[in-house]
């Protein structure tokens, strides 16, 4: 729109709102002598209308102004001409329809109620605010319209002005320009006399120049002279300087030529110094094992460290004298000295120890008679790098004092052998005993212990039996761990300080500051206290604390452990300490040397890994602890001659032990001497060397390992050794099952050499099937146990081993149980078999099932708490690749499956509360499972809700009180998530009736899940039971009967009227009673769990409170002294009463269709409570009379 027809348009709308705004006050003079008028509205028209009049003239087109306007001035006013005529079709759309309206009314009479009302319905309360903000808008518009219509009312003044008097217009502009003419005339005199000066000033100055460039001209002259005299010098001590410099050239290149030879010298000698030392070490082991005089020996060990230091004097001298710069060697007293040598075949380290050894390997054994303690110590003869050959042998008899004198006496009668020598030990000793109830620093301990989960008595086992420790975060982290160790060290320094007490105090028991510092290294998070534990180590090494000591009671009586050993069993992560708390414990003399632990849980479990990790990284370390072999000191501290020269004369390693590491895991890391140790001697552990490297995330190791041409890696070994025979996995799966990278690169070098594989497990059965039974015969009985075709296969395909594609299926199922072994794995481990080519995952193998069965019940239980999700996710894998999900052909108590479908595991996860299974029961199927059972408890088998709702497989009483809250909603959810139709889901819950009435009835001994293998014992119980028995069914008849007649109501609002019922004569059950495991009510004693008396009498203790209770329950409600028979006749005939009555009412609702629906009618009892907090059955009514 151009912007003349914008102002058109804008006037055009204030005319047109202009008559509508007339037609409003022309209504509104009719309205002001009506009741009820709205004068608000009356004066926002009336402001309306002056300001449309305002922009009316403002935008009339009739003005003499508009008519003189320039393009540019309109342009100008046109958004502002714009804007308004927005404002009034807005205020034009809200006020029409009511002006359209009084148009009518106008000339009628009596019309004053009917404008008051066209009035009241139009202009309401929200059209009032749109007109008041329309109004608003055109204001600001009219003030800024007058604004921009001056100022172009003053342009076209002036311009009006101009055209109107020209002549005068021009005389002024004549008589500025005359004036400006005159101006710049004086101002060019001025410069013109300017310009004169400065050319006369300018003709001086060129005078002066011209002179002075004459004195310039000779100046140059003379200087360029001496310039050529300077350049022959310069060009003479340049010559002599080059010759000079050629010279110095000359004699570096032949320095360095030197430099070159002795560095080559250099090496060369040190070399030969470390093959000597090595080759002397091991010939004078030799020759001191054959010489059987000790005088030879000493002289011989003598000259090998004179001999040593001589060469290394001679090689530190030679290097001297030579100026020439070697690499130095590294400390052999450096925590980690491991590195890799690949670039060169030799090293510059140290191949022998300086450490103390004879302390090492002691065994002492201790028993306690009241007062009396009798101690055997024992020390084979070992060789220490520093004192020789030793052995130790002593018997020590230590005895309490008197009450009076805090402390033992110890008698000691025994020998030390040292070289050719012997002493007697040290025969009487005092320790000092102090009551820990009266020392301030065990006071302050046990202050600390109030705070963290220890018990003091067992402490470690209540960390490692908490019943939801594995649900719970590190409770071990706390943000006030420095703080209070903190605390604790300056109130040991205070009592020290003050006399009171003293580091070396031992109490009654025999702990000591330094076993206290190890309990803390356990309860507490490791990595926020590492500078307060090395600072307690420190006291206790000043102290001269016995650091070989051993902690008691932590295993049971008489069982003991040594602080080292305590610590790498139960706090697996101690890798991750720092520097200085690493070098603390390491450097405690006699603590790394009583490392020799015949605990099975440091060897092959939590510890192992750790030990691994700390002997391949310090080999001093490793000395202490047992690995101070010549050859293991070479791999150890990566020494290529060392290795070689220990082989050279064809000799095999046989030094390792049931507690030594494997020579092969110390080499993990150093690439060449894995090689080498790999191709000569091919019968060493790779299994356990292939284990670490994948904990270690070694790719490298790991690759020269699963290449070695050996087939130990490939050997068939069983899983479950006399438990589940029948299985089989290759070696090189099971132990790179502990990282999935490690894993794939197994399954891949499996798939690359399965024919080795299928080979092997084809050994396995060319044992002839005739003859008698050994090992390898039951395993193939087992193997092929219900699988009779396999079996004739096998004996068919024994004489052409080329035909073993009907192997296939059988290896692929065999290997997806090795990621089973370890329950932290996942489904991508499965992902790797499956992708590698081992398809079969539905295959029945031996005893176990398919590998879909035996991950249920190898994770069932308390054990698929550690992750409930992952659990999911494999087992989901598993059915989306066609697994069966019945697992009926092989149940039974003699194959180890307790459940016949996969529904009855799904449940299981369920009670737990971890993890919804909503997603898995969508692949489960949505068949009614049963598993045909013909225990009491149910009708016609046991089903899946029965494990969320009675069966407790967690530990902690806790546990049963949040289950018994929760398992209403899980059946609920249970019955949803399956779909289940109408006649399902009512026998579901009526199956799960009967469950809680057999308990509530004292028949759980009785269950299929706890009852005796003796059949006599079955019997008697049967006798015994016969009228609980009758009353179960007698209550199953009144729920029947009950629900029939109730056929209108939800079966969850009737299971609400039903147990109001119940809970009145039979009583429900504590969370205590509950419970299928009461070990854990009891808790732990010093002795371990309690003992099957202790349960009993607990069972009875409870069952007796039981039946008090109920007795009072039933004589609160006006059953005193009745039979129990005769009880639930009489209470349960009334609510069948009501029930019937329920149905008539119901009947004639449908014949005479009342207007209200009929309800349940149910009297209330006594003795029920609405807020009853053992029950989990709220029962809540909203009248007197009624039932909800």
């Amino acid at each position: 729109m151009d912007p003349t027809s914008a102002l058109g348009a804008a006037a055009a709308s204030a005319q047109f709102l202009g008559y509508g705004v007339k037609g409003l006050i022309y209504a509104a003079r009719l309205l002001r002598d009506i009741k009820g008028a709205p004068d608000d509205s009356l004066r926002i028209v009336a402001r309306l209308e002056k300001e449309i009049a305002s922009m009316t003239r403002l935008l009339s087109s009739d003005s003499s102004t508009f008519s003189q306007f320039t393009t540019a001035q309109y342009v100008h006013i046109a958004p502002w001409a714009l804007e308004a005529r927005k404002a009034l079709d807005e205020a034009n759309k809200i006020l029409a329809p009511l002006s359209s309206q009084l148009d009518g009314l106008r000339k009628e009479e009596g019309a004053g109620k009917r404008l008051l009302q066209a009035w009241k319905s139009i202009l309401t309360v929200k059209a009032m605010r749109e007109v008041k903000k329309q109004l608003d808008t055109i204001q600001t518009l009219n003030v800024s319209l007058v604004r921009e219509l001056h100022v172009a009312g003053f342009e076209t003044q002036y311009l009006l002005r101009i055209y109107s008097d020209p002549k005068s217009y021009g005389s002024e502009q004549s008589a500025e320009a005359l004036a400006k003419v005159t101006e710049i005339a004086t101002v060019n005199n001025e410069l013109q006399q300017s310009i004169g000066n400065l050319s006369s000033q300018y003709d001086k100055t060129s005078e002066m120049l011209m002179a002075s460039s004459d004195l310039v001209a000779s100046g140059v002259e003379m200087l360029n002279q001496a310039n050529q005299d300077h350049q022959v010098i310069m060009t003479q001590a340049i010559s002599s300087i080059g010759n000079e410099i050629s010279a110095v050239r000359r004699g570096m290149q032949t320095v360095d030529e030197n430099s070159r030879t002795l560095n080559l010298s250099m090496k060369s000698i040190e070399t030969t110094v470390i093959d000597q030392t090595l080759l002397l070490e091991t010939q004078l082991e030799n020759f001191i094992r054959i010489q059987g005089d000790e005088n030879q020996r000493v002289l011989v060990v003598e000259m090998k460290k004179m001999l040593v230091t001589e060469l290394v004097a001679t090689v530190n001298h030679f290097a001297r004298d030579n100026l020439v710069s070697t690499k130095p060697k590294d400390s052999i007293s450096q925590p980690s000295v491991v590195a890799k040598s690949t670039n060169s075949s030799h090293t510059t380290r140290s191949s022998s120890s300086l450490r103390c050894l004879c302390k090492r390997g002691k065994i002492s054994t201790s028993k306690r008679y009241g007062l009396f303690r009798f101690k055997i110590d024992h020390q084979s003869s070992q060789l220490c790098p520093l004192h020789g050959k030793i052995a130790q042998h002593s018997y020590s008899i230590e005895t309490r004092l008197s009450p009076w004198l805090n402390g033992a006496l110890e008698l000691t009668l025994g020998a030390l052998c040292s070289n050719s020598s012997w002493s007697i030990l040290p025969s009487l000793r005092f320790h000092g005993t102090v009551k820990r109830s009266e020392s301030p620093i065990y006071q302050l301990f046990d202050n600390l212990y109030k705070i963290l989960p220890y018990d003091g008595g067992s402490g470690i086992r209540l960390y490692r039996s908490r019943p939801d420790y594995r649900s719970r975060p590190d409770y071990r982290s706390r943000p006030d761990a420095g703080e209070l160790l903190s605390d604790l060290i300056f109130g040991i320094k205070q009592a020290v300080t003050s006399g009171s007490a003293s580091c070396s105090d031992v109490d009654e028991n025999g702990k000591s500051l330094l076993t206290e510092t190890a309990n803390l290294m356990v309860l507490m998070k490791i990595s926020e206290i590492s500078g307060e534990i090395s600072t307690l180590l420190e006291m206790s090494r000043k102290a001269e604390l016995d650091p070989a000591a051993s902690m008691r009671g932590y295993f049971g009586n008489g069982f003991d452990i040594k602080i080292f050993e305590f610590i790498f069993l139960f706090r697996s992560h101690i890798y991750i300490l720092n520097t200085s708390l690493y070098n603390t414990i390491i450097q405690y003399e006699e603590m790394a040397e009583s490392f020799q632990t015949r605990y099975r849980k440091v060897k092959d479990g939590e510890g192992k890994i750790l030990m691994q990790k700390w002997i391949t990284g310090d080999p001093d370390f490793a000395a202490a602890a047992g690995h101070g072999d010549p050859l293991q000191q070479a791999v150890l501290r990566r020494s290529f001659d060392g290795l070689k020269g220990h082989f050279r004369n064809d000799k095999k390693y046989d030094g390792q032990s049931e507690d030594h590491v494997s020579l092969l895991v110390m080499a993990v890391g150093w690439l060449e001497g894995l090689q080498y140790l790999i191709e000569h001697q091919n019968h060493l552990d790779l299994e356990a060397a292939l284990s670490y490297a994948a904990s270690q995330n070694a790719a490298e190791s790991l690759e020269i390992i699963l290449s070695a041409n050996s087939t130990k890696l490939f050997t068939l070994e069983h899983l479950l050794p006399g438990a589940y025979p029948g299985h089989f996995y290759p070696a090189l799966l099971h132990t790179s099952v502990s990282d999935l990278s490690s894993f794939r690169r197994a399954v891949e070098e499996l798939r690359y050499r399965n024919d080795d594989f299928r080979h092997a497990l084809l050994d396995l059965f060319r044992v002839p099937l005739e003859s008698p039974p050994s090992r390898h015969n039951i395993w193939v009985r087992d193997f092929t146990y219900n699988n009779y075709e396999f079996h004739d296969l096998l004996t068919q395909k024994l004489r052409n081993p080329e035909c073993l594609d009907e192997l296939d299926p059988f290896i692929s199922a065999s290997l997806y149980y090795v990621t089973f072994d370890n329950f932290s794995s996942n489904h991508m481990y499965y992902q790797a078999l499956f992708d590698a080519g081992f398809v079969h995952t539905d295959t029945l193998c031996g005893r176990i099932g398919t590998p879909l069965a035996w991950l249920c019940q190898q994770s069932h239980g308390v054990s698929i708490l550690d992750n409930v999700e992952k659990w999911h996710k494999g087992v989901w894998w598993f059915l989306s690749k066609g697994a069966n999900r019945s697992f009926w052909f092989w149940r039974g108590k003699e194959t180890g499956m307790d459940w016949s479908h996969l529904q009855f595991y799904v449940a299981a996860t369920m009670e737990h509360g971890y993890y919804s299974p909503r997603k898995l029961l969508r692949y489960c199927g949505q068949e009614y499972v049963q598993d045909g059972c013909f225990c009491p408890c149910s009708s016609g088998g046991c089903i899946p809700p029965f494990k969320f709702w009675r069966d407790c497989e967690a530990v902690g009483h806790e546990h049963c009180r949040d289950r018994l809250s929760r398992r209403w909603t899980d059946l609920t959810d249970w019955t949803n998530w399956l779909n289940y139709s109408a006649s399902q889901k009512e026998h579901t819950y009526r199956e799960v009736c009967r469950l809680e009435l057999f308990d509530r009835l004292g028949l759980k001994h009785r269950c299929c899940m706890g009852s005796s293998d003796n059949y006599q014992e079955r019997e008697l119980f049967r006798q015994e039971d016969a009228r609980s028995e009758n009353q179960l069914e007698l209550l199953m008849r009144f729920y029947r009967s009950v629900r029939r007649l109730l056929l209108d109501q939800p079966v969850e609002r009737f299971w609400s009227i039903w147990w109001a019922t119940v809970d009145v004569v039979v009583l429900p059950l504590l969370p205590v009673e509950a419970c299928t495991w009461p070990h854990f009510a009891l808790g732990e004693t010093e002795g371990g769990w309690p003992t099957d008396d202790a349960v009993e009498s607990f069972k009875n203790r409870i069952a007796i409170a039981r039946e008090d209770r109920w007795a009072e329950l039933l004589e609160s409600n006006g059953y005193k002294d009745w039979d129990y028979d005769d009880v639930i006749k009489a209470h349960f005939a009334q609510l069948l009463q009501r029930a019937k009555e329920h149905k008539q009412r119901k009947q004639s609702w449908k014949r005479h269709r009342l207007v209200l629906k009929p309800r349940f009618v149910g009297r209330k009892h006594r003795g029920i409570s609405k807020d009853r907090t053992d029950n989990e059955w709220q029962w809540v009514s909203d009248s007197d009379d009624e039932w909800v």
